[in-house]
């Protein structure tokens, strides 16, 4: 599923990032719970948060490979 593809991008390249979820969280304006539900896969997340997230995390688009 590309929704855990993604998921487990966004915990990779946060941890290598040094961030907590909570740190990126607020940083996104987004929930920690939502976040962690992003990042294992139980939620789908749409373009925008995805487009901050990546910002965020200084990742371009195969990062969603």
């Amino acid at each position: 599923m590309v929704q855990k593809s993604i998921g487990k991008n966004i915990q990779k390249f946060r941890k290598k990032k040094g961030y907590t979820q909570e740190q990126l969280a607020e940083m996104v304006s987004l929930s920690p719970s939502y976040l962690s539900a992003i990042e294992r896969g139980v939620y789908q997340i749409s373009l925008e948060p995805l487009v901050e997230i990546m910002n965020c995390l200084d990742c371009n688009s195969t990062f969603i490979r």
